[in-house]
């Protein structure tokens, strides 16, 4: 899309140009339920001077320098990938559940896949996943998934696949630099009554402990008629170690309880 016009929809601008939608965020405009509005009006609605808006919007986005990880030494490596990068994606995540539940409490009724799109946002995805607290999705998707590259689709039943396209090689290591023996680890709790909890990863390196590690609770009872569904995939290459409690039972009478 061409620079934004004061007579383009809200909604066209953004989907010429996703990067804007923090922009509209920034300044109060509406672009889901509002998007088909003019940016004139918009702004008129909102008391913003159109001009000033059109100026921020014609902005080039802000860039930081690129840092030369080469010479860099390992635990400075570290510092950069969290400070950058897991830093990044905490933020956006956070922004995306926000969004996401947004969308699906205006317009899921209409929509019902609407709320597994929201649920996915539950999902921790990395080369290495380490969970400590306590994550929930009642009726929804929890999942882990250590990997390069990871796809994430509906399969029908109101369920969520992730696949698992390109495995971790080599070493990964935490913001000290110290090398993470675990692809995935879980010593918190993952609850996603009638729901499903889904830890998958790949690897393809023997220099790790367990390519998936669970010490701690995982729990996907039946609710409302809706079986839990526990999934635990460690790919080819590498040891799964269940030390802690797997609970995908029938908590009522008849209930016939997960798998």
């Amino acid at each position: 899309m061409n620079e934004p016009q004061l007579d383009n929809t809200v909604g066209d601008i953004v989907a010429g140009c996703p990067a804007l939608a923090s922009v509209f965020e920034d300044i109060g405009i509406d672009y889901c339920c509002g998007g088909k509005k003019t940016l004139g009006d918009a702004c008129r609605d909102k008391g913003l001077e159109p001009q000033s808006v059109l100026a921020t919007l014609a902005q080039p986005p802000q860039t930081e320098p690129v840092a030369d990880t080469a010479v860099m030494a390992l635990t400075e490596l570290a510092d950069h990938i969290e400070q950058t990068h897991h830093a990044y994606l905490r933020s956006e995540f956070s922004r995306l559940n926000e969004l996401t539940s947004k969308v699906a409490s205006v317009h899921g009724d209409q929509n019902p896949r609407l709320h597994q799109v929201s649920e996915t946002c539950r999902a921790l995805i990395a080369p290495s996943v380490k969970n400590k607290g306590v994550v929930i999705a009642k009726l929804g998707t929890v999942a882990l998934a250590s990997g390069e590259a990871t796809t994430i689709d509906f399969v029908g039943n109101d369920l969520i696949a992730f696949t698992i396209k390109k495995p971790v090689e080599g070493q990964v290591l935490d913001k000290d630099g110290n090398l993470i023996s675990d692809r995935i680890s879980n010593s918190g709790s993952l609850q996603a009554d009638g729901g499903q909890v889904i830890l998958s990863a790949k690897n393809a390196s023997n220099i790790i402990k367990d390519v998936i590690n669970v010490e701690g609770m995982i729990t996907a009872k039946t609710v409302t008629k809706k079986n839990g569904r526990i999934f635990i995939g460690g790919g080819d290459q590498g040891n799964v170690n269940i030390a802690g409690t797997l609970d995908a039972s029938g908590e009522k009478p008849g209930d016939q309880g997960g798998e």
